[in-house]
């Protein structure tokens, strides 16, 4: 059978690629290489850390590994959510960041480890533009509850000052949290807002503000809503609604 590929081509057409998402993998390179490659999870990329922080990685140089094909589908989301989409697997990109952070215990990520992380971010999106700033996330945001990477450790406003995902202006935080330290939004209406801004929750409100706070207000993740974090939440909202 003869297949003509190149004739004609249809312009009724984008990328599945809508989100990019970051994970932490809870463990050296050569954990994380053997648990992407050999059991039932996987991911796009790995971004290693450097040998001289982890002696399971061998190379001199650190490299970005690709495991999975970016047309194919890894399975690095799970059970997942954003804004109007589930299964984030079928439509996400996945970067797994080697960090050998736990449940109780967050490590830094080294500035050359980042450095490699902007750079294959950049990369990404320059190719898929349908990956708008707000979907740049991590795996807590999409998983709320269930997953806490990349962790309050992970330097979201330097990606966003590398025009990489989203960020708020300050100005308009500051002006709702004088508003908000005369009279607080209710927990309902915060919610509300989250949920405006793409967070689809199955948690109870103390693990949703956590995470929000985990990737925008990093300096105090309690989980305990607070004027700040209500008007970074308005402030989203105003910027990317």
């Amino acid at each position: 059978m003869k297949i003509d590929a190149t004739s004609y081509l249809s312009h009724s057409k984008n990328c599945r690629q809508r989100f990019l998402i970051l994970h932490y993998t809870a463990g050296d390179f050569a954990f994380s290489i053997n648990a992407l490659t050999q059991h039932n999870v996987s991911a796009h990329y790995v971004v290693p850390t450097l040998k001289t922080i982890d002696p399971t990685y061998l190379n001199d140089e650190l490299i970005v590994y690709c495991l999975v094909a970016e047309q194919e589908r890894a399975w690095h989301a799970g059970v997942s959510a954003w804004q109007d989409r589930t299964n984030l697997n079928d439509s996400s990109i996945g970067i797994e960041i080697v960090n050998q952070a736990t449940d109780t215990q967050f490590e830094p990520y080294p500035g050359e480890q980042i450095q490699l992380v902007i750079g294959l971010c950049k990369n990404i999106l320059a190719r898929y533009p349908d990956i708008v700033p707000t979907n740049v996330l991590g795996h807590s945001d999409i998983a709320v509850g269930r997953k806490i990477d990349p962790g309050p450790l992970f330097p979201w406003k330097m990606l966003y000052d590398n025009g990489i995902g989203a960020w708020y202006d300050q100005d308009t935080v500051k002006y709702y949290q004088h508003r908000f330290d005369e009279k607080m939004p209710t927990i309902g209406e915060v919610v509300g807002k989250l949920n405006d801004y793409g967070y689809r929750h199955q948690a109870d409100h103390l693990s949703l503000i956590k995470t929000f706070q985990m990737h925008f207000r990093q300096s105090n993740y309690s989980g305990k809503l607070d004027a700040e974090t209500a008007a970074i939440a308005y402030a989203l909202v105003d910027k990317y609604g």
